[in-house]
């Protein structure tokens, strides 16, 4: 015997965005220290969990860490796993971002969001984790690297290479 199943088509008014359609969608984030100190040069690390009820992993869309004026930073690529619980499947999507400042003053890591739709309550809903702002400190270190005094190539080049000695017997 067959089984029906009601098909709904997605409602217009979601655009062009991600069709996420779920029962619960959650962002969570973590810090690679529980109370990070950003300074001058030193690499900051952040992990930002997506997990949503009722979509496997491939459904799960992908997060972009927005620029930052005088911060580089450097996403790995991102980690994701689907398991049941409860007769429920529960996604989750690790997105990892290293922070590496390079001056003093304030910087503010933009708030992340994911727009979905929650198929228990047929409304658009969005998750979001809130803007955080921290001060840069200068750097422990005497010597940072300046990334207008980088040597040239030309200067690299002329640095003598070293003789190495294979002794055989």
């Amino acid at each position: 015997k067959g089984i029906d199943i009601n098909v709904q088509s997605v409602p217009a008014v979601n655009g062009n965005y991600w069709w996420l359609p779920a029962s619960k969608v959650v962002l969570t984030s973590e810090w690679d220290d529980k109370q990070p100190k950003f300074q001058v040069g030193e690499a900051v690390g952040l992990s930002v969990y997506l997990k949503a009820s009722g979509v496997i992993e491939t459904q799960l869309p992908n997060i972009t860490f927005a620029p930052i004026s005088g911060v580089k930073q450097y996403p790995d690529k991102p980690i994701s796993m689907s398991s049941q619980t409860n007769g429920e499947i529960i996604s989750i999507k690790k997105f990892s971002n290293v922070f590496i400042p390079e001056k003093t003053g304030k910087i503010t890591i933009p708030e992340i969001s994911i727009d979905w739709y929650n198929i228990k309550t047929g409304r658009f809903e969005k998750a979001i984790l809130p803007s955080q702002t921290f001060d840069v400190l200068p750097s422990n270190n005497r010597e940072v690297i300046d990334s207008n005094n980088i040597p040239s190539s030309e200067t690299i080049s002329s640095v003598p290479e070293q003789e190495t000695i294979v002794q055989t017997s």
